[in-house]
Order: C-alpha cells, then structure tokens, then sequence
C-alpha cells in the first residue's frame, strides 16, 4: 500500500485482487484485500456477485442487487503494510482478507449459458460498528470451456485457521477437463507447506457433493482427496503465518494449484508436570509451535525465564514469588495458554534440627498403636487416637518437632499376643497380604482401619506442626532376600516391596506435607550372607528397593512440595567377635539363650571398621544404579551406649578416616533414630526394684531415676559436640505394662531393656530424664562440662550384716575412667562381674553391672559403703549406702504363709536380718512353759525337717505338728555360735 488513507467512521478498506478487467480466468480465482473498522470494532467481508436477469433469489445491499458466494477469511498478520498504517488499532494486524472462489460453478451469461463461462461483478462489502459500506468491485472474465487446466478445491483447512495437531486436516477434492483424468498414483496430488512439499495426498475418495454438480468428468465418483495427519504437523512449525497449497497433475502432464492458504501457528500448550510444583522444582511444558528464538513465559502475572526452548517443549524452575494460575507462552503476536492452571505449593521450613521421639502411645507399642486406633482403652478412659492427640499437643509445646514412626508391611502390626515372636524376621505369613494395612484400599474401607489410622496420626502431627518421619520394618524381606534362590527372585521381591512402599508414598503424599523422612527397612543392609548365598545378590536386591523408594520419593518432593529424604539403617550393635557374650545368672550357660555383653577395654563394642564397610557398599551399590556417585540420604545409627564417652569417640570415628574398603559417614547425613538408657532400680511403678545387666542397650547402668537424666544429659552432650542435631529419643512411655502374655512377659536382664527407659511413667507423672530431655528441646539448654558427669549406682542385698557374713555390693557406672570403693576402711579383693565372669575394676569394666562381695568385718556399727567415679580428673561422682554390722542375726516375727495364725501343721516364715548368706542358718525352737523342751532344725534334720526357703532375710519351715500348742521362742544362727534374741510366737492347736 503506497500510502494510508485516513481512518473513516464507516468501515474502508480495498479489493485487491482480482485484477479489474482481467479476462480468460478458471478454475480457482482467489478474491482478497484488506478492511478495518472504526476502532475498536471488528470487520467482517462478505463476497457477492451480481445478479443475473432470470436469478429471482438474490439480495439487494447499499442499493446492489446482489448473489451471495461466501464469507472472506481474515487473516493475522497477513497484511504488515496494514498494520504498520493504522498501530493503534485494534484489529490493525488482522486487517487482510482472502476467498478462494471456484469459478467453475459459476452460472454461465454466455449464450448459450455454460457454467463457468461469461462475464461477472465481483462485489466485497465490509460490515463494522453496525455499518456496512461498498469496499468495492472488480469485473472480470471467465472461460473455463477453454481451459486445459485441472481445477478443484482445497477445502480444508480454512484461510486463516490456527492448527494444532488435534485441529489438523487437510483435504479437498479435484477434476481435469476431458478427455483427461487424473491417475490413481499416488503422486497426483503435492501438498506445499510454505513453498515446500512435504506430502503426496490421496486421491480417488466420493464426493457426492461434487459429483452433483460436476458428473460427466472422468473422476467425477472419486475426485476428492487428504492428507494423513501423520505427514503434517503444524506444532514443527513457528508460531506465526504459514502457507499451504494444493496442486494437482493430470495425466497429460498439466499442473494446476488448486488453491493456497494462510494458516496460523499459535503456541499450543498439550500438557505440562509436575502439577502442584513447589518453589524450586523444574516444570516441563509440553506442546508445539514454540519456535527456535526463546519467547515469553509466564505463570499467572508471573515473567519465568526458561532453562530450556524447543519447537515443543520448554522447561523452567517455579521462582519463590509465582502464584498458581495458567500458563502462558507468548512468541511475537502469539499467545497460547494452558487450559488448567499450575497450581503452586508453598514451601514448608525444614527443620534442621531434629528434636524427635520415636513414638507410642500408652500401653501401646510401636507396631500395635495403629491396630488399636480406634478403641476404648479402659485404663485411660479414652480412646487410643485420643491419648495420642493429648501426647502430641504435649510434644509440641515442649519443644519437640519430629515423630520418628515405624511403619509394619504385615500383620506383626496386630499379632503382638497370636503366635509370632514379634514380627521381626517371621515370613510365617506372607508379607503385604493383610488388607487392614493396605494402602491400595480407601482409607476406613471395610478392614482397612490401620490405613485410616496413620492418616489420621499424620494429620494430627501436621496440625501440631510436628514432621513424622516414616520408617519400613520388615526382616521378612530380608530373610527373603537371603533364602531366595537366584538373582531374577531377588528381583521379584525387591519390586513387589518397591511397589508396597510407593503406596504408602503416593497415597500419603498428596494429604500431608509433614512427612520429612522415610526410613528403608528396619533390619536390612546390603551386606551380602555368604553363609547362605555368596553370590553378591543380597547388595543388589538393596539397591534396587532403595532407588525404586527415592524415585517415589523424589517425585512426591517435586509434585506436592514435600522436602522429605530417604534413610537407612546403619549396623550399629556389638559386633566385636572378641568380646565372648555372658549368659544371665537364670540360664545355663548356651549360645542360644539369651545374652550381654561386657564393654571390651578399647570402649564401646561397636565395630565401626564394618559400619564403614556397609556405608561404602551402599556407595557403590547405589552408584551402580544411578549413573553417579550416590551415597544415602540419612544413615541411622541407635545411640544405645553406657559410656557416652565411647559413644562420641565412635561416632566420631565412623565419621573420621574411613578403613581399607569402607567410606566415612559425615554426621550432617546421621539420624540418630533410637537412643536410651537401660531400666531404671527404682521402685515401681518407675522401675524394676532390681539392679541388672540388660541386653541390647550395653548394660546402661542408669540404675536410677537421676541416672537415667543425667545419661541422658551426657548423650545429648556427645551428640551436639560432634554437630549431630537429629535424633528421636526411645520412647515417650514404660511399655513394661504392654507385655503381659507370651511372648512379652519378661523377667530379669530382659527386663532391663524393656520396661523402664520411658520419659514418663504410667501414671503420666514426669520422670527426670523427660526434664533433661525437654529443656534442651524446648530451651536448647545444655550443661556440657569439659567430661561427662560419671552414672552411678549401688545396691546392697540388706541393710543389716553379722561379722560373719561378707556384703556384696551390686555397682553400676558410665561416663568414668576409673574407680574406688571405700567400706569405712575395710576394703576386700574379691570382685566379679555380673554374673560369674571374673574381672578386674579398671577402664575395661566401666559402664558394666559388677559385684563386690566384701570381706568379713572385724568390728560391729554403723558402716558406709561408698562408690566413687572419676572422669579423668575432670569431673567425679559418690554414690554411698549405710548398713549395720551386728554380732549376731535379728529375728522380726514369724507369721503363717497364709497370713493368719500359726498352726501346729502350717508352714512358717522367720523374717528377719543377718541370716546365713552362703551357708545354712540353724534354728532353735524353746518351750516357754518348759524351757527344757527345744527343738534344733538345720537345712535336712535326721527325722525329715526342711527348711524349704532361705534368704538373708527370711526363712520358710513346714512344722508339720512338730511343736506342740503353746507359746515358744525362736533363735537363728547363721553359722556362726551367736544366736539371735529369742522372738516369742504362739502356736495353736
């Protein structure tokens, strides 16, 4: 356009083509121009021809008889020279028009009249704002009866479309004057996409339309044709204006075009993942037409600059400041939106301190809350849910901010009292096969009550604001692994636990964004079992569980905002084969009976060379399944130690330098998740009433309440001075009660480690160490002297001993480098360790139970007995008991086993002190009314007279009708010639 005409208040504009005049015209004749409104309307351009003498249908338009042929397209951009005339305006850019008219249907004005022949008025009328005006009119000539030339149409698509590849078709149809045809051949037809061939359509499909009109030409039952979808996808190409035309040859070898077209490119967004992203996460765009040069990108009102530009996809990082809504890619005048919006999850704070607790309700151990969720627990009065919603709210406030939780795959979950140990190792019944846990069922489905439970226990921590970290337990499918029969079957086990783990991932992960971390199987490591299978397997089954969890994982942390890691368990229990395992007192002496272990001299009995070993078989197992050098998320070691000492030197040792074959282990990747100290001495219902070695937890000698706070004080000490911040503490409540039938009935040094090492009693009442524990929690107070305060405690069978007898002192001590006995000056040699190892008192006992039997007192009153603890110098502890040393044993009273009074056949019980401690005590029974009259027993007196029970403090006789009715004393002699002050008792008939 050499210049712009001034905008009008009617619609303006101006017909192009065809020429004015233009003669021998056929086939497709293409009418086209330009029309603007005034602004802001839009135009429409309609075409019209003019009316013949005998037409009686027709219309008659600003004063102009007029034919209707059809609407003209507008099309976007195809008219710069417009657009650059009028910038302002709205529908400046899509000011240019076009028709494609076929004047082979044309009505003859020939004489005689053959269609498509004679001379004809072409009319363009432009309609805006409620206006129509003449753009104008072009006379032109026809003569397809001369013509050689094919001719057709191309239908589809329309001047102007914007396609996608789900819009996409092309078609139309074609014929050729006789006595030519157009060949079958696949090569008739070209279809150009801007100036280029890029397919052959199909020819030869009806087109009863056109036959109707067009029936005596050679293809006239099959003139129609289209391309296939697969050759022509519009997304390759930029967003923008793009051409396509059809041409066709007939057998003659003639060409003709059978019309061309503008089309539009326009970004089309198909898809995008992950939806909800959180800030942070890589979001891919999928579609097409987004061209080579990078465009704009937004996410609601939010400009992101894109990490990756392609024809068809583009990907970016969500920025700190987007909000949810659509997304928008726009390239020059282009515009394409996503038909949903990217919805946008709020980052959550990550602690990174973990001030944790592995957690159980009352009365209720780890694998047993979930199943009993929703019942009434009578001694509480209220529901299970109910009292742990009341321990969350008290966890929160005191400061604590993660639940570390075990998750169980089978019914070990509910079978506490039904016949398997525990659930630990037993593959009695198959795993994933109770549906009560099921997390492929809707929570609360029929039997499906232990899903609905965790959800709910999720959401309650998530409303606490408190961070669960979920831990596998399964040694079924370690003991699996180990018996399976080749590499394919560890495989199969090792997918059908990833997938079990990706629905508890999956299905909790879109309700909760508290979960911080989930733990891989509670007893398993890739350390191969030679014994069983040595083929390398074992590591392997591993490392594939692991990457199929951390997938799930991972993928939840991108989709739903959650930030969680995946942990493993790191073995970390006494494994230092030279330290031989001392049976309890109660058993005979076996490798298969229960077990403890004394503290070999070079400190904890933890054999870190192997920690380190596994930590590097896990590197490289997982290496080897990523492409990369992976190391696990979090390792998680317990914290069970009597000196807190070696437990810091052996943290800090499997962090320091690594052993031949073995890596290190950072303490930034440790997650301490148990750590505890041994039952309490104390009375119940706080303790056991004894003093005793226990298994598992080293013989933490925490033998009091204080102890237990005080260890615990240390732990935290050790822990914090290595920079390790997270832990859970083992546990909120004394079980002890839980356990009342086989096989959770324990007694002694099993005892020891499984009743009392709660914060809180059953009662509810707080325990020291709940103290220790929350003021660092809740306050971030510690008292960490330059060394440990040293644990001690002592217990003494009486309070009252003869000179005969020798006192044995049962001690327990943590955190010392040595220590010292003082019994008022008269200090015996003979010790020995819990229960009849004999070892030395010195650096490799400490943290241990051990006895002292004292050597006989020489003189009589009042004596203490004192156990002092020293902790290199730096810092020192007492602990002291007071007994008496008497000449000769006290008798209290004598009383009938039954409580009431004492017959001539009942079975007596002498209470008292002082009496035979290794030997047998003999008793004197004297005749008040006749003090001539007395009778001796001994253990076996030669007419059948048992003592059938003896103790320091008591002894148990049958008198079977021995004694006469009437008043009588009674004397006891340890041993010794010394008898005890006669104690007078009535015996009745």
């Amino acid at each position: 356009m050499a210049a712009c005409p001034p905008p009008q208040s009617v619609p303006w504009g101006n017909v192009d083509t065809p020429t004015n005049g233009a003669s021998n015209l056929a086939g497709a004749i293409n009418v086209s121009g330009w029309a603007l409104s005034p602004n802001p309307a839009a135009t429409t351009v309609k075409i019209y021809r003019n009316r013949l003498p005998t037409e009686q249908t027709y219309q008659t338009i600003l004063g102009l008889q007029l034919v209707y042929i059809g609407d003209a397209t507008f099309v976007l951009g195809a008219r710069p020279d417009v657009a650059n005339c009028y910038p302002t305006f709205t529908y400046g850019n899509r000011a240019g028009w076009g028709y494609l008219m076929l004047s082979n249907a044309l009505p003859g004005t020939n004489s005689p009249p053959v269609m498509g022949n004679g001379q004809y008025t072409i009319t363009a009328i432009a309609t805006g704002g409620g206006t129509a005006s003449l753009l104008g009119q072009k006379i032109i000539t026809v003569n397809n009866a001369a013509s050689i030339k094919p001719f057709g149409t191309l239908d589809a698509p329309a001047s102007g479309q914007i396609l996608t590849s789900s819009s996409f078709s092309v078609n139309g149809w074609a014929l050729t004057p006789q006595p030519k045809m157009i060949l079958n051949n696949g090569t008739s037809l070209e279809l150009m996409v801007d100036g280029q061939i890029i397919d052959h359509p199909s020819y030869g499909q009806p087109r009863p339309d056109v036959f109707g009109i067009f029936p005596n030409y050679a293809n006239s039952y099959g003139p129609g044709g289209s391309s296939l979808p697969s050759k022509f996808d519009p997304t390759s190409y930029a967003a923008g204006l793009h051409s396509i035309a059809w041409i066709v040859w007939d057998n003659y070898g003639v060409a003709e075009g059978l019309g061309s077209r503008y089309w539009t490119a326009t970004p089309t967004i198909s898809s995008f993942s992950p939806s909800p992203a959180a800030p942070g996460t890589e979001v891919t765009v999928v579609g097409g037409s987004f061209g080579i040069q990078q465009g704009l990108v937004k996410v609601n009102d939010t400009i992101i600059t894109p990490t990756q530009w392609t024809m068809k996809s583009i990907k970016f990082i969500v920025p700190p400041n987007a909000t949810a809504g659509p997304i928008t890619i726009t390239v020059g005048d282009y515009v394409g939106t996503s038909s949903q919006p990217l919805q946008i999850v709020t980052p959550i704070a990550i602690p990174t301190v973990w001030k944790g607790i592995t957690y159980s309700p009352r009365r209720h151990s780890y694998f047993r809350m979930l199943y009993d969720w929703y019942t009434f627990d009578a001694t509480a009065g209220m529901l299970v849910k109910d009292m742990a919603a009341l321990d969350l709210e008290r966890l929160r406030v005191n400061g604590f901010n993660v639940l570390h939780l075990y998750l169980w795959d089978k019914t070990a979950l509910k079978m506490v009292n039904a016949g398997e140990p525990s659930g630990f190792y037993s593959c009695a019944q198959a795993p994933y096969t109770d549906s009560s846990v099921d997390p492929r069922l809707t929570p609360g489905a029929s039997g499906n009550t232990q899903w609905a439970a965790l959800e709910e226990f999720l959401a309650l921590a998530e409303a606490k604001n408190l961070f669960v970290a979920l831990h596998f337990a399964n040694g079924c499918v370690k003991q699996r692994i180990i018996h399976s029969s080749s590499s394919a079957e560890d495989a199969a086990i090792s997918a059908e636990h990833v997938s079990w783990m990706n629905y508890f991932v999956n299905g909790l992960s879109p309700n909760h964004r508290n979960i911080l971390f989930w733990g891989l199987n509670w007893s398993w490591d890739p350390e191969p079992y030679p014994g069983v299978r040595g083929d390398g397997n074992s590591p392997e089954a591993w490392g594939r569980s692991y990457k199929g969890l951390d997938d799930a994982v991972k993928n939840a942390n991108q989709t739903y905002g959650m930030q969680a890691a995946v942990g493993v368990g790191l073995k970390m229990w006494f494994t230092d084969p030279s330290q031989p395992l001392l049976p309890p007192p109660d058993y005979p002496r076996s490798n298969s009976v229960p077990s403890i272990l004394p503290r070999p001299a070079g400190g904890y009995a933890w054999n870190i060379a192997e920690s380190q070993t596994i930590a590097k078989r896990m590197r490289d197992e997982l290496t080897l399944r990523y492409g990369f050098q992976k190391d696990p998320d979090y390792y998680m070691p317990t914290g069970y130690a009597p000196n807190t000492s070696d437990l810091r030197a052996a943290l800090f040792a499997l962090a320091g330098t690594p052993v031949a074959g073995g890596v290190s282990v950072p303490v930034s990747k440790m997650f301490i998740h148990e750590f505890a100290t041994s039952s309490s001495a104390a009375d119940a219902p706080n303790g056991t009433s004894m003093l005793t070695a226990s298994r598992e937890d080293s013989q933490l000698p925490s033998a009091t309440l204080e102890g237990q706070s005080q260890w615990l004080n240390n732990a935290l000490c050790a822990y914090t001075g290595l920079g390790i911040n997270k832990f859970a503490y083992w546990a909120m409540y004394d079980p002890y009660e839980l356990w009342s039938q086989t096989p959770w009935s324990f007694t002694g040094h099993e005892l020891a480690w499984r009743g009392f090492w709660g914060l809180i009693n059953r009662v509810g009442a707080d325990k020291p160490s709940w103290t220790a524990l929350t003021t660092y929690y809740k306050y971030n107070s510690l008292s960490c002297p330059a060394a440990p305060t040293p644990v001690l405690a002592i217990t003494i069978e009486d309070t009252y001993f003869t000179i005969s007898q020798n006192p044995e002192v049962t001690w327990g001590a943590a955190d010392v480098t040595s220590l010292s006995f003082n019994f008022d000056g008269e200090l015996g040699d003979r010790t020995r360790e819990c229960w009849e190892s004999k070892v030395d008192i010195g650096p490799g006992l400490v943290g241990s139970c051990a006895n002292r039997r004292l050597t006989d007192f020489l003189t009589p009153g009042e004596k203490t007995v004192t156990l002092t603890g020293y902790n290199g110098l730096l810092a020192n502890a007492s602990v002291s008991k007071n007994i008496t040393i008497g000449l000769r044993p006290i008798v209290n009273d004598v009383v009938n086993e039954s409580g009431s009074s004492v017959h001539v056949n009942s079975t007596i019980t002498v209470h008292g002190h002082g009496f035979a401690k290794y030997t047998t005590s003999d008793l004197r029974f004297v005749s008040v009314a006749n003090p001539n009259v007395e009778l001796w027993v001994w253990n076996l007196d030669g007419s059948g007279f048992p003592v059938t029970g003896e103790s320091l403090t008591q002894i148990t006789v049958p008198l079977g009708g021995r004694l006469a009715p009437g008043n009588w004393t009674v004397e006891v002699s340890n041993g010794d010639d010394a008898l005890s002050t006669p104690f007078t008792f009535t015996i009745y008939p």
